[in-house]
C-alpha cells in the first residue's frame, strides 16, 4: 500500500526524530511491532487455535478440544 502524502510527511518527521535522539528507524519499527504482537498474545493464539480446530474437522479429525 503506498503512503499518501500526509503519511510521507509524518513518517519523514518520524525518522528525523529518531535519527536526532540517535535511534534506527528501522529498529523503532521492529520494536513498536513486538508491542503489538506482545499486547495481542492471547488473541493470536487463540485464533490460530481456532484455525487449527477448523483443519482438524475439515479433515474428519475433530477432537472436540
Amino acid at each position: 500500500m503506498a503512503l499518501s502524502v500526509e503519511q510521507r510527511k509524518t513518517k519523514e518527521v518520524a525518522m528525523a526524530v529518531l535519527e536526532a535522539n540517535g535511534q534506527d528507524y528501522d529498529t523503532a519499527l521492529d520494536q513498536f511491532h513486538q508491542k503489538i504482537i506482545s499486547e495481542n498474545q492471547e488473541l493470536i493464539l487463540k485464533s490460530l487455535k481456532k484455525q487449527a480446530n477448523n483443519n482438524q474437522f475439515q479433515k474428519g479429525q475433530y477432537n472436540g478440544k
